[in-house]
């Protein structure tokens, strides 16, 4: 899978990020993480911690990619990827 497009890193959007596992994988591969985002309040504290980047306390069931994008001013990511990771608790 190609990370570089137009000479820009390939961005990525952690669903469901926990404590950020998939996030710190993908950052070593070179992907660029814009987001995490978890209703696990614990597990978003600590991505938090773990990350510079955007860190969402979210209920993805009441929060559209549209929301999202007007509150964070972030581009339409239909060109970028994103990973999910269904948690066990």
């Amino acid at each position: 899978m190609s990370k570089i497009i137009n000479n820009k890193k390939m961005k990525v959007l952690d669903l469901f990020c926990g404590c950020g596992g998939f996030s710190e994988g993908f950052k070593r591969e070179g992907f660029d993480i814009i987001a995490g985002i978890d209703i696990w309040d614990k597990a978003i504290e600590t991505y938090k911690l773990n990350n510079n980047h955007l860190s969402l306390f979210k209920d993805l069931r009441n929060y559209s990619p549209e929301q999202f994008y007007k509150d964070y001013n972030i581009k339409n990511l239909k060109k970028r990827k994103m990973i999910f990771f269904v948690q066990c608790y």
